[in-house]
């Protein structure tokens, strides 16, 4: 026994002593094949206890997880009781929470730094696109299975107005929650700049005097370098597949509610919280609440009352 976890017997080799289906526990196992008793036993001693203190450290990571969403859960719940108390034009209709998060806002001027690293990106994917005689020499599984992906959800919003709209208006609240991961790469690949290679017929050069151009001379900070207060600074088709396909988990969801015969029986509640795409679970409780709204039958968001981000323990 290396951890904890239960162990399995293999039905097919019954000699074979039991394992756990950790990965690093089989290949803990495996190395006595390699080592001299006495060696591996010392080994052994080391690697189990790094496997018990990084499982110990994963659960505890899992559980925290669990805690933060249920202290917001919680916390949603009071804000929409304290909405159906006050909302008078309900007729009948329940409630919906979507929780959202929030871009960074902090601006400063783009460092040297920075721009160079990412025209050092650009300039070597570009050459890596320039080494294949045709795109599908760029693609992996992987890749081709996102710009399918983004292919079919394309398809998807622009086909449906109301998704669109959603889509516009809950970003747009948002302001680029999902882009602090963007750092000095932008996602863009070799088969982005090829498919515009090919697309535009443009060469290396202009492709490379198009993105230094389109770089913004203030940027958020700890975000995206291309990431401004208004959105990207790059047109969509020179963005990443990444980029493009990417919906946050909670709009997904939202997008899904809108399409089912639900969305015509509740009204939703959008409440946003302070915390990006990617740090909610750092939160010691939970994040805190900046803005909360209620969508009308015309779509609208309408902004809830300031006093509601006090927060008191019980709704009035």
């Amino acid at each position: 026994m290396v951890c904890d976890s239960p162990l399995i017997q293999n039905p097919i080799k019954p000699d074979v002593p039991k394992i756990c289906n950790h990965v690093q526990c089989q290949a803990l196992y495996k190395q006595r094949l390699d080592m001299s008793p006495a060696l591996y036993k010392q080994h052994f001693q080391r690697q189990q206890q790094y496997i018990i203190q990084k499982k110990f450290a994963e659960i505890e990571k899992q559980k925290h997880i669990e805690r933060v969403k249920h202290a917001e859960f919680d916390e949603n719940e009071i804000i929409k009781k304290w909405a159906e108390d006050r909302l008078s034009s309900r007729n009948g209709r329940s409630i919906k929470v979507t929780q959202i998060p929030t871009g960074l806002e902090a601006l400063k001027p783009l460092e040297a730094e920075r721009i160079n690293e990412y025209l050092q990106h650009v300039q070597s994917v570009i050459e890596r696109a320039c080494e294949v005689e045709d795109i599908s020499e760029l693609l992996d599984d992987q890749l081709l299975a996102t710009h399918q992906s983004l292919l079919l959800q394309d398809a998807r919003i622009n086909s449906n107005p109301m998704l669109e709209a959603e889509v516009e208006k809950l970003c747009g609240l948002c302001r680029g929650g999902c882009c602090a991961a963007g750092g000095n790469h932008a996602y863009i690949h070799a088969v982005t700049v090829r498919r515009l290679m090919d697309g535009l017929s443009v060469n290396a050069g202009e492709l490379l005097d198009f993105y230094q151009q389109h770089l913004p001379q203030f940027s958020i900070v700890g975000s995206c370098i291309n990431q401004t207060p208004t959105g990207c600074s790059l047109p969509r088709q020179y963005r990443s597949d990444v980029c493009n396909l990417y919906l946050c988990e909670e709009l997904e969801e939202h997008l899904a509610w809108k399409e089912s015969d639900q969305a015509h029986s509740e009204i939703n509640l959008v409440v946003q919280r302070g915390n990006t795409n990617w740090n909610r679970f750092e939160a010691v409780e939970k994040n805190p609440v900046t803005c909360a709204y209620l969508e009308n039958d015309e779509g609208e968001l309408m902004q809830l009352a300031p006093e509601i981000l006090l927060m008191p323990d019980q709704p009035d």
